[in-house]
């Protein structure tokens, strides 16, 4: 076995590694080491949205890198990065730091790694257990990483306490003022209470309910955490990642904490299905209300610093949210940053060197605004350029939106009707021309067919209520990033704001009818919003647009066991209670399923009930990219006719032994009656000539 290896600027170590992965996520991982040998990173959103996998998504995705890309870095840091994985994480800090030295259990992974990240300067991998290379690591890091890898400190260390061992044993290799970042899953994070299965395990409220039926990793609260830290010697600095750690969109901080309505992008449950207890959005609302958010963050992104080491006062980012799922000219990067003396600026940033023009305009953007609003009672928080990016006031206060919506949530409608009307009027005022269409207009827009129609000649669309801090009776614009030099229909800024962009409250008014704005004109301007998201979006496909989106089953109508269907997965290891999705149903009698199937998967077995009864098996199909068959089954209840089957058992199953590689998909249609053990005892006299199918081996459950 070669004991080193070079791929492009990064070199590998195999001295400690064993000789076998003894970690992997089966053949997707060759899948991934072809895609990143044979494709360039700004092509990977191609890739996942072809592959339509959670894994592409998870080890390929730029969001990914959100979770370190926003902390400051001065460039000539020394970092070692723990479980680097298949390197998502390991280039976002090769792009800010000096050098990164990995540490990766599998060799397949640091061969994806290597090959994803051969153009960075200064990565080394090392391969093999992070407690047998530990001892020869360097003593002199500036930042240490374990980005989803300390839950796992119980499988990896041999010690009675391993999560206090891991912290102490990392001491030692951090430079004075060095730090420790942490990324884990919160244990009481919202989601698991809301019905998201627990991440390690599969399982539901498996870490609420404290690893009663498992002891792989695990997970902790924000209490458990500061006690844990405080004991090892450290002091903690939590952060909160939304909506978690792993595809983070923002970024949150005890400086700088969620305001009721912004944790609203809840429903992308990527890897697996969940069920739904409750609105997640409306709970959150009530926990940020309560100050209570530190403890249900889906997860923490926690800084760790020896306590023996100084205090430096710096500039600090309290908050950064995201904008890279765009096009790449417009992707960006804002962040509230807290000065020494406690003052806030804004600041956003390009995130790829397309985007630099796109921030070098929002001066202009602001120039031109101050200008040609100057008469009206609007101020446009005031920006500067700088080496990096655009530099912008900070404005305190609520929001607009904030203000509508505790005036609906009180019964003020006619109170929050003045505010809207308000608005309204102070941007019909901002209307000086007839529109004309010009071909930059087109070019964003698409055509626009309206005549003689009021047009806004220097116009920012995104004067929703979101975007505006009142103050002194004088309404702030905070984000003025959408701004055009062409002629723009007043109305569909109007539409914008009242409809496209708003909260349901005012949707629920039509108020784009009570201002003039036809059906009609609505119907264009909703064209025109469309093309406007391609010109952003550039055909790249969001998350919550993602056909990788598991199924979400609202629980308020339905009971896990009396509505749907239990499906097992065997990995190639038996069926095991964590490898377990629910596929729920409204009516019985038809139920239709698509059950998608990774390629590791060997069999599948589905309970269609947790009661005796009668299964008519309509019709069950496994389909590849180019063929259809019908699988060879194995079933635990008796045949009474064609394709009705009867079950005199409260765990009836149906089991397919052996999956064709290359499938797709399983598509199920049955129906099913759910009926007494003494009417199944009538019904197995009246059928006494038919015989129970018998089975190899009975199917048990791990």
């Amino acid at each position: 076995m070669i004991r080193e290896e070079k791929i492009g600027n990064v070199a590998i170590d195999y001295k400690f590694y064993s000789g076998e992965d003894l970690y992997s996520d089966g053949a997707i991982e060759d899948e991934l080491l072809y895609a990143v040998k044979s494709h360039k990173e700004e092509e990977f959103n191609t890739i996942i949205d072809k592959k339509n996998d959670w894994a592409f998504l998870y080890h390929l995705s730029q969001i990914r890198k959100n979770i370190v890309s926003w902390i400051p870095f001065k460039g000539n840091e020394k970092v070692l990065e723990i479980g680097s994985g298949c390197g998502a994480i390991t280039g976002a800090l090769a792009e800010k730091a000096k050098t990164v030295d990995c540490v990766e259990l599998s060799k397949k992974r640091s061969l994806i790694n290597a090959n994803r990240n051969k153009e960075h300067k200064g990565i080394n991998i090392k391969v093999g257990n992070f407690e047998e290379i530990e001892p020869y690591l360097d003593q002199d890091y500036d930042v240490i990483t374990l980005i989803g890898v300390w839950e796992y400190a119980g499988i990896y260390l041999t010690s009675k306490n391993p999560f206090h061992d891991f912290l102490n044993r990392l001491r030692k290799h951090l430079k004075k003022n060095g730090k420790i970042v942490i990324a884990i899953e919160n244990r009481f994070g919202l989601k698991y209470w809301a019905g998201c299965r627990e991440d390690h395990t599969n399982l539901f409220f498996e870490g609420l309910e404290g690893y009663t039926h498992t002891s792989s990793a695990i997970t902790f609260g924000k209490n458990e955490l500061e006690r844990l830290f405080n004991d090892t010697g450290y002091q903690s600095e939590f952060y909160y990642p939304y909506p978690d750690y792993k595809l983070p969109l923002n970024i949150f901080s005890d400086d700088y904490l969620p305001k009721k309505g912004s944790l609203n992008d809840n429903s992308k449950n990527l890897d697996r299905s969940r069920v739904t207890l409750f609105d997640e959005g409306k709970v959150f609302d009530s926990i940020i209300q309560d100050d209570m958010f530190p403890y249900f963050s889906n997860s923490f992104l926690i800084m760790l610093k020896v306590k023996e080491d100084s205090d430096n006062v710096e500039d600090k980012v309290v908050y950064s949210k995201y904008s890279n799922e765009r096009s790449p000219e417009f992707r960006i990067r804002t962040d509230i940053i807290k000065s020494e003396n406690n003052e806030l600026k804004v600041k956003k940033y390009p995130m790829d060197k397309k985007a630099v023009e796109h921030i070098t305009k929002l001066k202009e953007n602001y120039d031109n605004l101050i200008t040609a609003t100057k008469d009206l009672p609007v101020q446009f928080n005031a920006c500067y350029l700088d080496d990096t990016g655009c530099v912008f006031e900070y404005i305190d206060g609520n929001n607009v939106e904030e203000e509508l919506k505790d005036l609906f949530c009180q019964g003020r409608t006619d109170e929050a009707r003045v505010i809207i009307d308000r608005w309204v009027k102070i941007v019909q005022g901002m209307a000086t021309l007839k529109f004309v269409q010009t071909k930059e207009f087109c070019d964003v827009f698409g055509e626009c067919p309206l005549a003689d129609i009021e047009a806004i000649e220097k116009a920012d669309i995104d004067l929703i209520f979101s975007n505006i801090i009142r103050k002194n009776n004088i309404w702030n614009i905070i984000d003025y990033e959408w701004s055009f030099d062409f002629p723009i229909p007043v109305n569909y800024i109007l539409y914008r704001i009242l409809k496209r962009q708003t909260i349901k409250e005012i949707r629920d008014l039509n108020l784009c009818d009570y201002y003039g704005i036809s059906e009609q004109e609505q119907e264009v301007y909703e064209r025109m919003e469309i093309n406007f998201l391609r010109y952003v979006y550039r055909g790249h496909t969001l998350l919550a647009d993602s056909k990788i989106i598991k199924p979400k089953y609202n629980l308020k109508q339905n009971v896990v066991e009396e509505s749907s269907v239990k499906v097992y997965y065997d990995y190639g290891e038996g069926l095991k209670e964590e490898n377990v999705e629910y596929y729920f149903y409204n009516s019985s009698e038809n139920i239709i399923m698509d059950i998608p199937l990774q390629k590791n998967i060997v069999g599948i077995r589905i309970d269609p009930m947790e009661s005796s009864g009668i299964v008519k098996l309509k019709q069950i199909i496994c389909k590849d990219e180019e063929k259809e068959y019908i699988p060879s089954m194995q079933i635990n209840g008796y045949p009474i006719q064609e394709r009705y089957y009867l079950f005199d058992t409260r765990d009836p199953w149906i089991y397919i032994p052996e999956l064709n590689k290359l499938t797709k998909y399983l598509h199920l249609e049955l129906g099913i009656e759910k009926i007494s053990s003494e009417v199944v005892e009538e019904c197995l006299k009246q059928h006494s000539g038919y015989k129970k199918l018998k089975l190899k081996e009975k199917l048990h459950i791990k």
